[in-house]
């Protein structure tokens, strides 16, 4: 499979909370490895992992590294395929804790670095913004729910006006034209949030796209319909015919809507495109989900569709408004927390663990 899917996301805010798949880092069972590291914001794990990202890239070790969706600027972690081994933020709200220690996991502890008194000292304001940033989660969780209800009435109203039927033929052909006849064995499926809500709202990988796809069909669907129908008749096929896909699923759902798909050894991507993440970029075909609409009956819920979406979009942006205000807290904490470090040994730190993730090659 592909191994460069820099800038995607493992994990994310949604209707049920911090929604992700950092189960997918590792696979212990399978002899991977992981690094974990532990320590509060501002404590140099974001500049860690890029570090050991630049080491691992110097001596020519292909590496993802994995976005923060909280801050998409920052790192949640870097995964080294060809050496099975990953280093991944373990701290909140993607908690992660050694299943099998020293053989499988070990902690990389930057409180080591503390300045204890300083932090201390500061206890009062910690206390208070760590706080007031999980209320800001908590708020966005449930306007993000709030918001996955109205949608789940958007979908349900147009899917009454949708010749489910044309959309399976649709599939059928499009499969059997990218993908040939079953290979007799499955292909393998990873997960990424290609799109996601963000503080910087809600983002959608385009470059990414375009540099892991040769061929992108955009599939317009406002009304979350015909897409997640599509999609996933599109993703049996191709799992089917023995391909490697890299599965993302919608994260304002309250389920498993897929939204985008790439058919990794086809170089080809299912992109889907609304007002929340349009997607216009590069040469692509258009899927229209018109052609599978009955646009007469749409027509006679044009009121319901127009008032449920404005409502939808209003949580939306409030959930995102959420967001912003904590990783404006966020910020705060970590000024609280960057003040306490010793960064003097970060570079140190992220060559011994590089090199230890490179000496796994020879195990």
């Amino acid at each position: 499979m592909d191994k460069t899917l820099n800038g995607f996301f493992l994990g994310c805010s949604s209707p049920s909370g911090f929604r992700s798949f950092f189960n997918e880092l590792y696979s212990p069972h399978e002899g991977g490895y992981a690094y974990i590291i532990k320590g509060g914001p501002g404590t140099g794990k974001s500049t860690l992992m890029k570090k050991i990202s630049s080491v691992l890239n110097e001596n020519g070790v292909e590496n993802e590294i994995v976005s923060c969706s909280s801050d998409p600027d920052s790192v949640d972690g870097v995964i080294a395929p060809d050496l099975n081994c990953c280093i991944a933020d373990g701290t909140s709200p993607h908690v992660i804790e050694p299943r099998y220690p020293g053989a499988s996991e070990e902690i990389v502890n930057l409180g080591q670095f503390f300045n204890k008194t300083s932090l201390r000292e500061n206890a009062e304001n910690i206390i208070r913004l760590t706080d007031e940033n999980a209320a800001c989660h908590r708020r966005c969780r449930r306007f993000l729910e709030a918001a996955a209800m109205l949608r789940s009435d958007i979908s349900r109203i147009a899917l009454d006006c949708t010749d489910e039927e044309k959309v399976r033929r649709f599939a059928s052909r499009l499969a059997a034209r990218e993908f040939g006849n079953p290979k007799g064995h499955i292909g393998e499926e990873r997960h990424r949030f290609i799109s996601a809500p963000t503080s910087k709202g809600i983002l959608l990988r385009h470059e990414r796209l375009l540099e892991l796809c040769d061929r992108i069909y955009v599939i317009e669907d406002e009304n979350a319909a015909c897409a997640p129908l599509l999609l996933s008749l599109i993703r049996r096929y191709a799992l089917s015919a023995g391909l490697d896909i890299i599965t993302s699923p919608c994260a304002l759902s309250d389920g498993n809507e897929i939204e985008h798909l790439i058919v990794v050894p086809l170089r080809l991507g299912f992109v889907t495109s609304n007002r929340f993440h349009p997607f216009g970029m590069g040469e692509v075909k258009k899927i229209s989900s018109a052609r599978f609409t009955d646009k007469a009956a749409l027509r006679t819920k044009y009121s319901r569709l127009s008032f449920t979406k404005k409502a939808c979009g209003e949580f939306i942006d409030e959930a995102i408004k959420s967001l912003t205000e904590a990783k404006r807290i966020h910020d705060d904490l970590e000024a609280l927390y960057i003040s306490a470090m010793d960064f003097s040994q970060m570079d140190d730190l992220a060559k011994n663990i590089a090199q230890g993730m490179m000496s796994r090659s020879e195990i």
